[in-house]
């Protein structure tokens, strides 16, 4: 494999990739065989192995690389400021409940390992979330300039309303199929009750 230009290693792990995502959507983590993800890929197993040393490091690589291609594109479209808290965080949860319904089996993996992962795999997966948090507070800021998110509100701890609403509809959504329009669904009625808030508002005294 030394020999192999940097075009041909690229290609290789793209179809290896791609071969693991298919075997891990039809059979599982625990049920996917190494082997077999080699032969759909056109590669020998030891080949296979000089790319990714066990199972578990060829499905982070897979769900990583798919969530930072997720990423990448929900931040480049991201509604304009002028739109509003709710078309903001609708936007975004809905553009990784579009990923996970393509691939539901492989989705529910994702959830399950990518919480709980350790190690460098965990810091891969937590500065992908970082950095969709900086993008999503630098929305809520430029919201406070324009005058539609109140100026006493933290856009930090806003975004951290946001996952835990995103990761509770994830849940759901895990158990009823993925359904994309009911995620939008239940995110937007939890973006419309942080624009109302929740507090008995009294004069001053």
């Amino acid at each position: 494999m030394a020999r192999w230009s940097a075009q041909k290693r690229a290609e290789a792990r793209a179809r290896i990739l791609e071969a693991a995502r298919a075997e891990f959507e039809a059979e599982g983590f625990e049920g996917a065989k190494m082997r077999r993800i080699a032969a759909e890929a056109g590669l020998a197993v030891g080949t296979l192995f000089n790319y990714f040393p066990d199972k578990r490091a060829l499905l982070y690589g897979a769900l990583y690389e798919d969530l930072e291609g997720v990423k990448s594109g929900c931040v480049a479209s991201m509604p304009g400021a002028e739109e509003g808290l709710e078309a903001l965080l609708v936007h975004t949860a809905g553009y990784f409940f579009d990923y996970y319904a393509q691939r539901p089996a492989l989705s529910r993996t994702l959830l399950k390992e990518s919480l709980w992962a350790g190690g460098q795999d965990a810091e891969v997966f937590r500065a992908q979330v970082r950095q969709l948090g900086h993008a999503l507070v630098g929305r809520m800021e430029a919201m406070q300039g324009l005058g539609l998110l109140d100026a006493q509100a933290s856009p930090h701890v806003v975004g951290m309303a946001f996952f835990s609403h995103y990761y509770f509809v994830l849940m759901l959504l895990s158990e009823e199929g993925f359904d994309p329009a009911r995620g939008r669904q239940l995110v937007g009625m939890m973006a419309r009750q942080l624009v109302l808030g929740v507090g008995v508002k009294r004069d001053s005294v």
